[in-house]
């Protein structure tokens, strides 16, 4: 009986590891999602401008805060990459299955890259994270929507038309160029004449 009860208060040690506070939730997922989004919109933007290998670069980096952000919806310590497929094999996420990891991995194809978006987006939004995805607006508004020229495992081409000219910039590119991150839409309002969104 005594080893019965040892072994019952490793197992519970165990599961504790494996899990995280809502706390450490609050404070991990906010992080995590916001890499991911980044990485992800950066890789769609060089593959729609023929830049290959740096869409390509930009897909394996957002692979690593889409796999966190992933497990700390769920309150899942994201394991060791050596032991993701078993963990996935024994405890599935909603969100995310081993298949979609591999083929952004291999392909980083924005049609695996959007609906792996749209699963983890809806799950955030779900949790309470919707602020973190609509830090992105107006930029985040066609992360989900494949394009008609975007073959399954091809790469999609630029056939977006020149916005009005009073309209704001779909994106921070267009309001800061290639380097510009996500407080793009307080300066894109500035540059319009427009005062910034209050905070």
């Amino acid at each position: 009986m005594e080893i019965d009860k040892l072994e019952g208060d490793v197992h519970r040690l165990v599961e504790q590891k494996r899990r995280l506070t809502a706390d450490e939730v609050g404070r991990m997922v906010p992080d995590a999602l916001d890499g991911y989004i980044n990485s992800f919109y950066r890789s769609l933007k060089n593959l729609e401008a023929g830049r290959e290998l740096e869409g390509r670069l930009d897909a394996l980096e957002s692979v690593s805060p889409l796999l966190t952000t992933a497990f700390a919806l769920e309150g899942r310590v994201r394991p060791f990459n050596k032991y993701l497929r078993h963990e996935l094999g024994q405890r599935p996420l909603p969100t995310l299955a081993v298949d979609a990891i591999e083929r952004i991995a291999r392909d980083a194809a924005p049609r695996d890259q959007r609906a792996a978006f749209r699963h983890v987006e809806h799950r955030a939004r779900e949790r309470g994270f919707g602020a973190v995805i609509d830090g992105w607006e107006p930029t985040c508004r066609g992360f989900a929507v494949n394009r008609p020229d975007e073959r399954p495992g091809g790469w999609p081409r630029l056939l977006t038309p020149a916005p009005p000219r009073d309209a704001p910039p779909r994106s921070v590119v267009e309001a800061f160029g290639a380097d510009g991150r996500r407080n793009g839409w307080t300066a894109a309002r500035a540059a319009h004449g427009k005062p910034a969104a209050s905070s």
